[in-house]
This record gives C-alpha cells, structure tokens and sequence, in this order.
C-alpha cells in the first residue's frame, strides 16, 4: 500500500510541477498521464483483470498514451518525450505478447506493464526542471518544431 501512494504522489508531483513550471509539451505531457490514471481507475471498476490474460484497461490507456507522446515527441523541441514514448512502447509492447499468447509469466507481464509507468512522472518531472532551468538562463526557444520549412527559409543563390 505504501508502494501505490508513493507512486500516487510522485504523479501528482509531476502533473502539479508540469501545469505550474511547464511550457506547452510539459502540460500535454501532465494532461495525458492523468488521462491515463483517470482510464485506469474508472476502467478497473468496472472491468476486473488478472495478469494471466491481457488487461485490456491498461492496454487502452497505454496504446493512447504511446500514440499522444509520439505525437509529442515528434512536433516538441524536448527530449523528454522520446524517452517517455519508448517506455510507453515497452508497456505496449507486454500486451502485444500477452495478445498473441506467446508465453509469458504473470509476473513479467506485469513488470512489463506498470514498471514503465512509474518511470514517466520522474521523466516528466526532469524534463519540466530542465525547461525551467533553460528559461531562468534566458534561453527562450520555441516549444514547437515548425515543419512547414518557413523558420528556414531557402536564400536563393545570387
């Protein structure tokens, strides 16, 4: 139990420090880690799971996040996102084999499943001091990367 309310609070440490500290990505980042919790705690009472077949709450809520910090990871001028989606594909990943019934250890599919999950607040939580501590020194970047090519433009040769 004192396991579930330390990783409760270090959630609640990094949506509050990303709403407060954060640019734009961060507090993308905060509002899709509590989308998921919100996911898993609704989905878990009305669907009950073992780890001995797929979770399919988890799946969901973890198949949404991979896509939203992808979707991050890709427009973001942060590195933060990168790290978070590849632990959100491992998640991904754990249901993936546990769909196609290769076989897997209840154990294993859990640790695959939550112990990425615990590491993105603390992900989260880096990238928003790193953001902070860039805008104390004055570095003021754009948080978005513009893919339309107009912040480079091509100088004609004379």
């Amino acid at each position: 139990m004192a396991l579930f309310f330390a990783t409760l609070a270090l959630i609640l440490s990094a949506i509050t420090l990303a709403m407060w500290l954060g640019d734009s990505p961060e507090k993308l980042g905060a509002i899709i880690i509590a989308a998921q919790v919100l996911v898993n705690a609704i989905g878990y009472q009305i669907v009950a799971f073992h780890y001995v077949q797929i979770d399919p709450v988890s799946a969901i809520a973890d198949t949404t996040g991979l896509l939203s910090f992808c979707t991050i990871a890709l427009h973001a001028r942060r590195i933060w996102p990168i790290w978070v989606s590849s632990l959100q594909l491992i998640a991904v990943m754990a249901h993936v084999i546990r769909a196609l019934d290769i076989q897997i250890h209840p154990i294993a599919y859990a640790i695959m499943n939550w112990a990425p999950s615990d590491l993105i607040p603390l992900i989260l939580i880096c990238g928003t001091a790193n953001h902070w501590r860039l805008k104390r020194k004055g570095v003021n970047l754009p948080p978005w990367r513009n893919w339309s090519g107009r912040s480079n433009p091509i100088v004609p040769k004379s």
